[in-house]
């Protein structure tokens, strides 16, 4: 057990590729980690599993119980979901709202006050017509995802003005490197070459190739993260992003320059998106005056990081 109770660290959402990336850059610099997440704890994770607390973040008792064993100093809020459902997408206010104010009220319960760090999304902005977007620009969301987000910063802001929780918000750009879900769009690029390069498949599939994003690689993300926690301003709120835009046809460009076979590329008309913002690429500056971070790993890096871990895992797949 560590002597320092002042490193004691709650995740939610450890499982994640963020989370997982978090707990190991915490680890090597000697924080204790608990985490918390709706699957039962897996062999091999890095985090023992006595400190892997199971449950869902409605569950506002699961979330006193894992609070009061662990007592942690610092809470960094990564939980959340992304319901891509136009019509309704529930399930982004239950888990982005619901279950934040939950965890919110969890630790008011228990009566400690950690350092909170939550993450939001730059899907708050929306096709904000300035770029770079900086943190005083409007919020534009296009989706229930994006309006979830916005209302989950709101209620952080409000615990702290209203209840003095010292919460630091921090509006993540696009990720990429590896470890990065297949449902996002770098990860389910590589993820198909991967794939293609094992079974001999001649093309991959893409949507629109145009539209252009701020990617930053997860790992300096964590690092930001740890910074913000330490140094952030309770009551402000920080983007994280590398403040370069990469198009899509970029991002294809360089995974399929990687392959191992020959591809070819096949424009998929049902991967368009219905709400597509044609630029996004965000302003750093706010976190780089404060804590003099900037990224350190380049798009093609972690693009072929990325690459090199869906070879690794669908090897291990068919093995």
């Amino acid at each position: 057990m560590f002597e320092n109770r002042n490193r004691r660290v709650l995740i939610t959402g450890i499982t994640g590729c963020v989370g997982q990336h978090l707990a190991s850059h915490l680890v090597s610099n000697k924080f204790e980690i608990y985490g918390f997440q709706r699957q039962a704890p897996a062999d091999g994770q890095i985090v023992d599993k006595n400190h892997i607390f199971q449950g869902d973040l409605l569950d506002g008792q699961a979330l006193c119980d894992a609070l009061q064993e662990a007592r942690p100093t610092q809470v960094y809020h990564l939980a959340g979901a992304i319901d891509r459902d136009v019509h309704e997408g529930l399930v982004n206010y239950e888990t982005n709202v619901i279950g934040t104010i939950r965890l919110l009220n969890a630790i008011k319960t228990v009566g400690i006050t950690p350092r909170i760090l939550i993450v939001s999304s730059s899907a708050v902005y929306g096709g904000a017509i300035k770029q770079p977007i900086n943190e005083t620009a409007e919020f534009l969301p296009l989706t229930h995802y994006a309006v979830s987000k916005v209302t989950q910063e709101m209620v952080a802001l409000q615990y702290h003005i209203t209840y003095k929780l010292p919460i630091i918000r921090v509006r993540n750009f696009n990720v990429s490197g590896p470890g990065l879900s297949p449902s996002l769009l770098c990860s389910d690029l590589a993820r198909q070459i991967a794939m293609a390069e094992q079974t001999g498949a001649p093309t991959i599939r893409v949507g629109n190739t145009q539209p252009q994003r701020d990617y930053t690689d997860v790992r300096d993300i964590v690092r930001a993260y740890e910074l913000l926690m330490q140094a952030g301003n309770p009551g402000e709120v920080y983007n994280v992003c590398s403040m370069n835009a990469h198009s899509v046809k970029e991002c294809v460009e360089i995974l399929v320059a990687k392959a191992r076979i020959p591809l070819a590329v096949e424009i998929d008309q049902s991967r368009y998106r219905a709400a597509e913002i044609e630029i996004q690429v965000g302003d750093s500056s706010k976190i780089q005056n404060l804590v003099s971070w900037k990224p350190n790993i380049s798009f093609a890096q972690s693009l072929e990081d990325l690459l090199n871990y869906w070879r690794g895992k669908l090897q291990g797949e068919v093995g």
